[in-house]
């Protein structure tokens, strides 16, 4: 029984649309608010849209935003019967959306999720709908947005052996969407150098990269502009089936960005002195890649410190096994870090250079492997240690 019904919801509206042509239906239906930054200024030149109907959605109105971010959208129906009275069946769809060419609605026009009907439906046909969505003929509705600047990914995907895949499908989704959407925008298919770019991103949420039917990334996309992200397709070291890890991702900063879902790593140290923390640039590194990790200083005490910006004055300790670096180099560099300054980003390459006290060189092998840096800090009045958190990464085999 569900499968006919849903095939005569689909005729129906094909059917409102050919009518609607020849007799169209009133547009006495009515949306009206404002559209603002994240100021509260009026944004003129925003483009609301009604979608209407059962099943297939269609456009039946728009209109643009004036000087000071008003707008007034009538719209009509996307399904009806032009027999007896006309009069729209139940209660249908009405997704009011906002867009602009480089912005979009902080919330997806998540608060335009509405139905629309000429009289207040019955509580069972609103199908679970709170009954303040729906919109009632010659009953203006408010509805109102903030927009955002958005996003654009520029990607780059890559095999097992770094070559491009080439002509591979790309497109994003996520847990939270605009309503009725199951993608931003349309899929777009990767160059002969597997680079695609996919524009109109929504900030302040986090995003699935989808390559292909079966593989896709998460990443947080929480500012607007020019996002760099390389993707890769590797095994899984837990069942040998293919996935996409992102290899980096740099914001239109230049800044490195955490893949989604890593937190903040905790400061250690005491309470007034120089404070360390530690991440990698991701978790899980293929065979013979060489793992990076990146150190953080900051200072907490009342006076200066020098600190060593080269990783051959650090040390690290893996699996409780502490290594230093056993090559020779010149003259090290260092920062003097102020009081209650930071330092961001040392670089620590966990590849060759690195041997514990009995000369052996560190070899990181397949597995998981615990890590933790230190480095040793002067100042006018002594030396000090700055040992970080623990982090733990993953070589596959």
């Amino acid at each position: 029984m569900a499968r006919p019904a849903m095939i005569l919801l689909v005729l129906l509206a094909a059917c409102g649309a050919a009518c609607a042509s020849e007799n169209p239906f009133p547009m006495d239906w009515t949306v009206f608010g404002r559209i603002t930054d994240l100021e509260g200024k009026g944004m003129e030149g925003v483009l609301v849209v009604a979608h209407c109907g059962w099943g297939t959605l269609l456009p039946k109105g728009e209109a643009a935003s004036g000087p000071d971010g008003a707008y007034t959208l009538r719209f009509a129906p996307g399904v009806f019967f032009t027999g007896g009275k006309g009069v729209v069946q139940s209660a249908q769809a009405a997704i009011i959306s906002a867009r602009k060419t480089g912005f979009r609605d902080r919330n997806l026009s998540r608060q335009g999720d509405l139905l629309m009907a000429e009289t207040m439906p019955a509580t069972e046909d609103l199908n679970g709908r709170d009954a303040s969505k729906v919109v009632l003929k010659g009953t203006p509705y408010r509805v109102d947005f903030v927009m955002v600047p958005t996003a654009c990914i520029k990607t780059t995907v890559t095999d097992a052996d770094r070559g491009p895949i080439r002509n591979a499908e790309a497109w994003v989704d996520g847990k939270d969407m605009p309503p009725a959407s199951s993608a931003l925008a349309q899929a777009v298919r990767t160059d002969a150098e597997g680079k695609a770019a996919l524009d109109e991103i929504p900030t302040g949420y986090r995003w699935r990269i989808n390559i292909g039917d079966d593989m896709y990334a998460e990443v947080a996309i929480e500012t607007p502009g020019m996002h760099e992200i390389a993707l890769r397709k590797t095994t899984h070291p837990a069942g040998g089936w293919w996935m996409i890890e992102i290899e980096s991702h740099r914001n239109a900063k230049g800044e490195s960005v955490r893949p989604s879902g890593q937190d903040e790593p905790p400061w250690t140290g005491k309470d007034g002195m120089l404070k360390s923390r530690l991440r990698a640039e991701k978790v899980l590194w293929a065979a013979g890649e060489t793992p990076v990790l990146a150190a953080d200083l900051q200072n907490e005490s009342g006076k200066a410190w020098d600190v060593p910006a080269d990783q051959c004055k650090w040390w690290v300790e893996v699996d409780g096994k502490a290594f230093k670096w056993s090559l020779k180099h010149g003259p090290v560099r260092k920062a003097n870090l102020e009081a209650g300054k930071s330092l961001a980003g040392t670089k620590i390459s966990l590849g060759r250079g690195w041997a514990d006290e009995s000369g052996n060189d560190l070899k990181l092998g397949p597995g998981r492997h615990t890590i933790r840096v230190s480095c040793g800090c002067t100042s006018q009045s002594g030396s000090t240690a700055a040992t970080s958190n623990r982090v733990t990464i993953e070589v596959s085999e």
